[in-house]
């Protein structure tokens, strides 16, 4: 059974770009727009990672984040971080975050991160 994945950004052409090349390796793909839907979809869902933006609306990576770790179901659950914001990468690490990439994201450097992390 394939691997599940849940990307979670505003930036839909982020979305279509990640999506497009993890379903190319065989790994199924869930999306959602913003961390309120995405923390819906992480619940019904159970994916094998969490790759999130940290500025949206509704529920902003960090919240999400925090939720995530709160949960009892979810904690262990590998997170990579996409941001453009290169200062915040200490803090998400200290939060149990496996990962921070900076935008422009550079795909393979991705890729690779996905496989050390979930195969």
């Amino acid at each position: 059974m394939p691997k599940k994945i849940l990307v979670i950004d505003d930036d839909l052409e982020i979305i279509e770009l990640l999506r497009k090349r993890l379903e190319s390796l065989q790994y199924t793909v869930i999306t959602a727009g913003d961390g309120a839907v995405g923390f819906n979809m992480l619940q019904e869902h159970h994916p094998d990672l969490v790759v999130l933006d940290i500025v949206m609306p509704q529920m902003d990576g960090y919240t999400f984040v925090q939720e995530l770790k709160r949960s009892a179901n979810f904690k262990k659950l590998p997170v990579i971080i996409i941001t453009a914001k290169a200062d915040m990468e200490p803090l998400f690490l200290t939060e149990g975050v496996n990962s921070c990439l900076l935008k422009p994201i550079q795909i393979q450097v991705f890729l690779n991160k996905v496989r050390e992390l979930i195969g």
